[in-house]
């Protein structure tokens, strides 16, 4: 039969308080270096290799649903693609040459849009802005038309039309 002894070495001592001795355990340290040279080794494998295809086509989906908005009641812009820089941008609905704002300047051009819808908007009483673009239209064409369409106005109505001809 095994005897407990306590820390003076006497054998069963009624109240007297036993230590169990363990081993030391040595603190061990996992050394992650060469995994985050690996991670940032394949970082900049994949950065450089990338192909990034900024003429890459994108299907979107049809849009179930709609607002109908009665051109009677918004001022219209129609922006084209075109072979400069910046869009094309016509006054109204469809591109006529008559109606087109001139686009060597952009500064000029959007200053024009401004007038326009301003002008439009107080004599003919409309109350949104419909801004037609084309399909090729470059999404930053759009952003600055619509910017410069709000210009100083309190609008809370902006529609945006792609159009799939072209």
């Amino acid at each position: 039969m095994a005897s407990l002894v306590d820390n003076a070495g006497n054998a069963d001592a009624g109240n007297a308080k036993f230590e169990l001795k363990t081993a030391a355990l040595e603190e061990s340290e996992m050394d992650i270096t060469p995994m985050i040279d690996c991670t940032f080794l394949l970082l900049i494998f994949f950065i450089v290799c990338a192909r990034i295809n900024q003429e890459a086509q994108i299907t979107t989906p049809q849009a179930r649903n709609g607002v109908v908005l009665p051109t009677r009641e918004a001022v219209v812009l129609t922006v084209m693609a075109g072979s400069a820089p910046t869009a094309m941008v016509y006054k109204g609905d469809g591109p006529v040459t008559e109606n087109i704002i001139p686009n060597a300047d952009p500064t000029l051009q959007e200053q024009e849009i401004t007038r326009y819808v301003e002008a439009t908007m107080r004599t003919e009483q409309k109350t949104a802005i419909l801004i037609k673009a084309e399909k090729k239209v470059k999404h930053r064409e759009v952003s600055r038309v619509i910017k410069a369409a709000t210009q100083g106005l309190d609008l809370n109505k902006i529609h945006v039309a792609v159009q799939q001809s072209g």
